[in-house]
Parts: structure tokens; sequence; C-alpha cells
């Protein structure tokens, strides 16, 4: 497998967010308060309607591919999806999401392909119960599956729609609502991981490159 980019948010403070391995993807935080100091390890950048993480073109030739992360919802209430990672081309192009259930304590995880939500599932974890790991996967054909805290909950078929467009680089945090969401160890990797290797990573935490 081959990792990307990955976050870990532990800069606290300042404008960009680096990624320490395996190469130099920053990303460009606007904002009026991006940080928090009660990440799930270290510091997390806190996703809300008035902050936003902007990174550039990732390597990434294939469909293939992982994203995860660890989020938390600091309220409830709030109907607004927080856009995980969604590539420059918008709701056209690929986007994982997530947002409180109305009516709930539950999360629902949204993963986009080409414009088409291809599976949306429901958290059993509840909101109050504070960090939950998620993680999407696309496969070679297409396939996605979603995961929380390292099971598998949903899986949609295999698509023959383009493949996912990075040239334009992708966003972080989009949306969130006026409470916010906490956004931790994001990982972008250009091949669908099973879940054995999902488990792994959601207990390592991402190494630390704050200066």
């Amino acid at each position: 497998m081959a990792l990307i980019a990955e976050y870990s948010f532990d800069e606290g403070s300042g404008t960009l967010a680096h990624s320490p391995h395996p190469a130099e993807y920053p990303l460009s935080i606007t904002g009026a308060v991006p940080w928090s100091a009660a990440g799930h390890v270290g510091a997390a950048f806190l996703a809300t309607t008035d902050t936003l993480g902007t990174g550039p073109a990732l390597p990434i030739a294939s469909r293939a591919l992982t994203i995860m992360c660890w989020a938390r919802y600091l309220g409830t209430g709030s109907s607004n999806a927080v856009q995980v990672v969604q590539t420059a081309d918008g709701l056209a192009g690929l986007a994982v999401s997530v947002r409180p259930v109305a009516g709930s304590d539950r999360t629902s995880i949204s993963a986009t392909t080409d414009g088409t939500t291809r599976k949306s599932v429901t958290s059993s974890t509840s909101i109050s119960a504070g960090w939950v790991h998620i993680a999407m996967t696309v496969s070679a054909t297409g396939s996605v599956n979603v995961y929380v805290n390292g099971a598998v909950q949903g899986s949609a078929g295999s698509t023959t729609a383009v493949a996912i467009n990075w040239t334009g680089g992708f966003r972080v945090g989009a949306g969130g609502g006026a409470t916010g969401t906490l956004l931790d160890d994001i990982r972008i990797y250009d091949t669908a991981l099973t879940a054995a290797e999902i488990s792994t990573a959601s207990a390592t935490p991402v190494q630390s490159d704050a200066p």
C-alpha cells in the first residue's frame, strides 16, 4: 500500500498543516479559529462554516484509494455535512462527508464518487460517545466500502464512471455549521486498504510534523 499524505494537525496554530510522510503536501488553513487542542491525539482541525483546508494536487493516478480520519462532533442539532476530503471539482468528483442524523445521536457517513452518493451509512456509535474513526475505500474497479471504527458498514457495487481527478487539489473541512466538527489524523492512500490495514492505521497516530 502507498500512503500519499497524512495530517496530524498538531501544529495547533498558524496557516499550514503539514504532511510529514512521504512527501510534503501542505494544507493551507483559513478561518477564524481552525485549531483545537482537544484532538484525538494532540491537536485537531476544527471544521466549521468559517474554516477550510486547501491542499495541492496529489499523485494519485489510479481510481483505487483509501481516505480515513478520526471525527468528533462538538454538538448535536446541526444537519450541516462536513466534507472530510473533497476533490476540487466538488460534488462532481469525490467526497467523504459526515453529519449528525436528525432526531438521533448517531453519525451518518457518505461516500460520493463522480457526483453520485455510492453509499451512506449510519454509525452505531453515538455522537456523545466522542471520537469515531471513519474510512472510505474505492477499488480499482470502482467498488466502494465505508468503515466505522474498523468495521465495514456498507458497500456499493462497481461503476463505469471516469477516474477521480486529483490534479486540481482537494479540500478538507468544508461545511460543518456553527458548532463545528473536529477532524484528526487524516490519511490518504492510492490503494484500497483491507479492514485489517484500516484497523491497524486507526490505532497508529499520525507522526507529528509540527514546527
